[in-house]
Order: C-alpha cells, then structure tokens, then sequence
C-alpha cells in the first residue's frame, strides 16, 4: 500500500514538474521572440525607398539574422532620438551598430559583422583637408548619430550643423550651404551616388581610424537569447550572406 502511494506520489510530482516547466520554456520563446531589433533610420543602413519599399544594408543582415536564429518578430527602422531614448529608458534590443568604446558600455557586443567603416570628413571640391587643422573655418555637415571620434564630436570650436539625414548633408553640401560631411566613407559615397555625384565632386577627405560593425545587444537579454542570435550571425557569415548583402550596397570594397 506504502509502495503504490509512494509511486502515485511521484508520477504526481513528475506531472507537476512538467506542467511547471512547459509554462517556463514557453515564455522563453514568447520573450526571445518579443525582442527589439532596431535599425537606424538612416540611408544606406535603414530606409524606404521612393517606391516605398523598406530595405539598408544594416536592415538586411539583421533581418537574416532574425529569420535564421527565430529571434525577434520586427525590424524597426527608428530615428536616431528614438534609439537615444530607448537606451535612457533601459528597454532590451538589438541592433547592428559600431562597435566602439562608448558601445561597448551601453551594449553587449555579441558578434561582429566582419566589416570595418572608416570615419570621414568630406569636403567639397576645392578643399584639401590635410590634417585636424583644417577643419577650422569650414561649416561641417554632422548628421544625428554620426560619431567621428571624441575629439571631433566634443569640438565646440568647429562650425558645425547637425542635418536629421546623412541624405540632407549632402544636399546640403551639394548647394554649398556646407563645405564638408562627417560621416563614414562607405555610407557618404553610397548616398552621394544616388544623388548624381562622383569623386569629380569631392576634395581631399580626412580618414580616421576604422572601427568594425557589430550585433550588439541590450545587457540583459536570455542566454538562449544572445545564443541564437550570435551563431546565426556567425553562420550567415560562414556561408557567404553577409558579404553578398554588403557587396549589393558597394560595401564591399574598402575605399
């Protein structure tokens, strides 16, 4: 009688333990799936296109991460105040982003995308800019989310304007309202392109030192989570994915 009493006792407790953990598991998945993926709202990392189609190159590589590791439910394409006040409001999510000193206290930087960008000032035709003096007396075009180096951001002795778009700059050095746009080289040549511009147009540009592009997450987010996330990432590398999306955007030749 003892026997069969202990036995119904267990069969009870493993039920239990069952029905205890499928809740568990099952909220995992509900958490990982809910996850934030933003991407900035800027051309070429993020935008709708005049046919009203939302595509970037940075919105293209996190949306395979996504599909491939069943991690997050949306890519968001959000202004740079945006991602500023989710980071303030300590939100989790995940985005492609530089993988820089001030990054990596915000963000756990969970995978990097195998792809370096080079900070620029580009000046106009006509200007050589030779060396950090030379920024002096120049209007620089520096558009929201742009980070060129310490220096550089905190100079508040440059002439600086800060346009919304790095698309905006560009037209705004096109009409000689500026002399020069900060920037990556990659994404200032991209948006010159679409707008009818070549090297015919530009001066002497001052390169920084590169820095590499990261998935970079939110301290906090599940193990499982971050896994996923990390060896998706590293697969689409390893079978050729990413590069095949940066080579559809001109990024793959370091200029």
């Amino acid at each position: 009688m003892k026997q069969k009493f202990r036995a119904a006792v267990s069969r009870a407790i493993v039920k239990l333990t069952l029905l205890l953990a499928l809740p568990v598991a099952s909220l995992e998945q509900d958490a990982a799936k809910s996850l934030d993926m933003l991407t900035l709202n800027q051309i070429p990392y993020g935008f709708v296109t005049p046919a009203g189609e939302t595509t970037g190159v940075l919105y293209q590589i996190l949306n395979e991460i996504m599909a491939l590791s069943n991690v997050g439910e949306l890519n968001n394409i959000v202004p740079f105040k945006r991602i500023l006040a989710k980071i303030r409001a300590k939100h989790h999510f995940c985005s492609i982003a530089a993988g820089t000193d001030a990054s990596a206290e915000l963000f756990d930087l969970v995978e990097p995308v195998g792809y370096q960008m080079t900070p620029a000032i580009l000046p106009i035709k006509g200007i050589d800019l030779v060396d950090y003096g030379s920024l002096k007396n120049i209007r620089i075009a520096v558009p929201l989310g742009a980070y060129i180096d310490e220096k550089f951001n905190n100079d508040t002795s440059l002439q600086k304007v800060a346009p919304s778009k790095f698309a905006n700059a560009m037209k705004m050095l096109r009409s000689d309202r500026v002399d020069a746009v900060a920037g990556t080289m990659q994404a200032l040549t991209y948006i010159a392109k679409t707008q009818g511009m070549d090297k015919s147009y530009f001066g002497k540009p001052l390169l920084y030192k590169p820095f590499s592009l990261y998935l970079l997450c939110s301290y906090g987010i599940s193990i499982d989570a971050r896994g996923k996330l990390k060896k998706a990432l590293v697969d689409l590398k390893a079978n050729g994915r990413v590069q095949q999306i940066l080579d559809s955007y001109s990024w793959g030749v370091q200029d």
